[in-house]
């Protein structure tokens, strides 16, 4: 085992693949912001004791082997072959180039001072908080067979990044809307690409996806830094929400807005704290991107099991894989690397 070639072990990266993915993917660069984490996890955590008692008993049932399970991978496979297999397959090191938006297609106003802000991110922010409440769902299905899911988003996203972009937009927030129109515009690139996979014309749009994410990943967090900037100049607590009808169905703006944890009542309509609307206005696209890399490690992984049955006739691969995505190597990546409950779900 100790001979075995480069080549050979490269076939053999799977099972360390899931554990080694977020030291190039880390599905948001978070802002310095709190908000609250909605996600019921007593009940994945009932879902995942279910299954791993199934799982244990057909272990069980085979008579496997885990530490000579464990030495042979320890043999064949390291850590930073997986490393340099998933950033190969992402092309890491391309160049990143988010969407450069021309200041002249902004409706730049001579409005000063705090009103103008506040008046900003209420026309900003309103029709993306719709937008990521009324798509959330279809945006967990990105990447799959069904080439209507990317078209049905794409309605909801062009009529958002419109209202978007036809903000009134004072002159010190325009760095912030430059930023947040750059943003949404490779998001829309990441649903043409999720309907050309769907379709048959991106068979391997890997590489694209992990740019598209990159490209998000710096325009949200340059935003992010104006934001704060803007609503700390001015002490800015929240931000009124503009309920939209078309996004809605039809229902009122309370009964709408309800599903949204941190949507409050403020005079009549809907307001969201600063420190909610990071999330509140990335919240599907975060969904669209979970999935979209969940399809890209189904490909790499299906990939991969074919390879190393065929080099190493490993008939029950599912344990070996397993033995150490389940075990120590799994376990230290997270508690070292890992602390954010979403990207912990994504593992």
């Amino acid at each position: 085992m100790n001979n075995l070639s480069k080549q050979q072990k490269a076939y053999a990266i799977v099972s360390l693949a899931v554990v080694v993915i977020l030291a190039v993917i880390t599905v948001w660069k978070k802002p310095d912001y709190h908000y609250k984490d909605t996600t019921d996890y007593a009940k994945l955590q009932a879902q995942s004791v279910s299954q791993q008692v199934a799982y244990d008993n057909y272990l069980a049932s085979i008579q496997t082997d885990p530490v000579a399970s464990e030495k042979l991978f320890k043999q064949i496979i390291t850590r930073q072959d997986v490393a340099d297999e998933v950033k190969a397959e992402l092309n890491t090191d391309q160049p990143i180039n988010p969407p450069v938006v021309d200041e002249k297609s902004l409706v730049i106003t001579n409005n000063k001072g705090q009103a103008a802000v506040e008046s900003y991110l209420t026309e900003a922010i309103s029709p993306l908080v719709n937008f990521n409440q009324a798509s959330k769902d279809l945006n967990s299905q990105l990447f799959g067979a069904d080439a209507s899911v990317p078209d049905s988003i794409k309605k909801l996203y062009t009529r958002a990044y419109n209202q978007l972009a036809a903000a009134p937009v004072p002159q010190e927030a325009v760095g912030a809307q430059k930023s947040l129109m750059s943003a949404y515009l490779s998001y829309g690139q990441l649903l043409d690409l999720s309907k050309s996979y769907a379709s048959g014309g991106a068979s391997e749009p890997w590489a694209d996806l992990y740019q598209d994410y990159a490209a998000m990943n710096a325009s949200f967090a340059d935003f992010n830094q104006n934001f704060k900037s803007l609503t700390s100049k001015y002490k800015i607590a929240f931000v009124p929400i503009v309920p939209d009808t078309e996004y809605a169905g039809g229902k009122s703006s309370k009964n709408y807005f309800v599903f949204i944890p941190e949507a409050k009542a403020f005079l009549g309509g809907m307001s969201i704290t600063i420190d909610d609307i990071p999330r509140t206005i990335s919240d599907a696209i975060q969904e669209g991107l979970v999935s979209s890399f969940s399809q890209f490690m189904d490909s790499f992984l299906d990939k991969m099991i074919q390879k190393i049955e065929d080099n190493y006739k490993i008939a029950n691969f599912l344990y070996y894989s397993d033995a150490l995505v389940n075990g120590q190597y799994a376990d230290d990546y997270l508690n070292k690397y890992v602390s954010d409950s979403l990207d912990r779900q994504i593992v």
